[in-house]
């Protein structure tokens, strides 16, 4: 990309807001920007920016490929604006930096370097709750999350049951540390003779397979039966397919 290029951009916050930028060629940040209450105005802005950057108007528009707000490139504002967004949440004071008034949610792993595995026990700040969400940050605490992800949990089974499984990451957060070797999920799928996560129909056929073992009418008995059925019903709960 050329020095000698302008690249002018506006980008629709939201119905009576837009964001507008003019930077040079590689810039890493604009040299003119703000903020305007409809699109017109914000290319009034833009044009006074862009002549008393190029008052001979002899510098070309570089033009992306991308979103458009009437015929102008919106993806350098929108990210321009996004960065910006980020850094004042940063610079924003928080009354939760303490960890002992931080809430968390709870997650069991497998550390890969040891044979049997070794179960390790991480955890996830809560980020925000609403009425049917809790969201938490997608990175385990101590790693590092450079696009601040976030996964939306789901409020309710969360409360009610002390765990609830995030579909998109296939991974079960607790409210409380689970004790090792006693969190449900894992034992639910080692009773049923599948490692996690699976599908549901792994799950029944799993379970078609163990009952033919375990009915009592199959010489099983029936504490180890209603065990299994138990372990069916867990791991449904953690499937999504």
């Amino acid at each position: 990309m050329s020095d000698d290029c302008l690249i002018v951009s506006i980008a629709k916050l939201k119905e009576d807001r837009f964001v507008w930028i003019v930077k040079t060629g590689c810039a890493r940040e604009p040299e003119h920007h703000g903020y305007a209450g409809s699109w017109f105005a914000a290319a009034d802005d833009c044009e006074r920016a862009r002549k008393e950057i190029d008052p001979l108007e002899q510098m070309p528009i570089l033009k992306y490929r991308n979103v458009r707000t009437m015929g102008i490139p919106a993806g350098a504002a929108r990210m321009w604006h996004s960065k910006k967004a980020r850094e004042k949440r940063k610079l924003k004071p928080s009354n939760t930096t303490d960890a002992a008034s931080r809430e968390f949610v709870y997650h069991v792993g497998y550390a890969f370097d040891e044979s049997p595995y070794r179960e390790v026990i991480t955890r996830n700040q809560i980020l925000k709750r609403t009425a049917k969400k809790v969201f938490i940050s997608a990175a385990h605490e101590g790693y590092p999350n450079p696009r601040e992800a976030t996964y939306a949990l789901d409020r309710e089974r969360l409360e009610r049951d002390g765990f609830v499984s995030h579909r998109g990451s296939w991974t079960t957060y607790y409210l409380s540390p689970p004790e090792a070797d006693k969190h449900e999920p894992p034992r639910a799928f080692a009773v049923l003779g599948l490692s996690y996560p699976a599908t549901k129909e792994e799950v029944k056929k799993a379970f078609r397979r163990k009952s033919k073992e375990a009915h009592p009418d199959k010489g099983g008995t029936a504490a180890t039966f209603v065990a299994l059925q138990d372990a069916y019903k867990r791991a449904l709960e953690m499937t999504y397919q």
